[in-house]
């Protein structure tokens, strides 16, 4: 088996699968096959750090795609591929929301949307995997997501969920990275942040 790949930084913006769920996962990889390539994004691992390692540790060797554009796309690729696959509770949906916006913002200003590409954004997610598959991402995935308001209904929470999402990865980012792994939730640390300033 080749040499370990690394994970993108982008890869991060959705939990790992539980150890549980990564061996069964693996189990199912040994007797059936790899079923979705893994997507590799500046040489490193993009999408599928799950399905990786549990090539790993079934001892199968990984099968890999590279997709092409720039970081904000494949920012936006990682959300739109993994969005309905994960079975996230809304406090973990907001988490990945907040780190999606931290991204986009890292990686240069963020576009004016119209009302238009905002009403197409909530069926990007389920409408686009086709045209993603190519390796190719499509324009229409460059979209970025300007306000609390269509963030919330992008990741399908409430826009309170967002901002608190928000604060926390800015003023706690570990305690941020525990509700992204679903260890607590953001109603549980709400009290905490209202106590050092107001939440907006």
């Amino acid at each position: 088996m080749r040499q370990k790949i690394e994970f993108h930084e982008i890869s991060g913006i959705f939990p790992l699968l539980e150890k549980r769920e990564l061996q069964a996962l693996a189990d199912d990889i040994k007797h059936h096959g790899l079923h979705s390539l893994i997507k590799l994004f500046e040489g490193k691992i993009l999408d599928g750090r799950s399905r990786y390692l549990a090539c790993l540790m079934a001892k199968v060797e990984p099968e890999f795609m590279t997709v092409s554009g720039t970081p904000k796309d494949a920012v936006n690729l990682v959300w739109n591929l993994n969005l309905m696959r994960h079975h996230l509770s809304s406090s973990q949906a907001a988490i990945c929301s907040a780190i999606k916006d931290k991204l986009l913002k890292m990686y240069g200003q963020k576009q004016q949307m119209t009302s238009e590409e905002q009403l197409v954004l909530g069926n990007t997610t389920l409408g686009r995997r086709k045209s993603i598959l190519t390796g190719l991402i499509p324009e229409t995935l460059m979209v970025v997501v300007e306000t609390r308001e269509v963030r919330a209904k992008a990741a399908g929470i409430c826009a309170s969920y967002i901002s608190l999402a928000d604060r926390l990865l800015k003023e706690k980012p570990a305690l941020a990275e525990k509700v992204k792994n679903g260890k607590i939730k953001l109603t549980n640390v709400y009290r905490e942040l209202k106590t050092q300033s107001a939440i907006e």
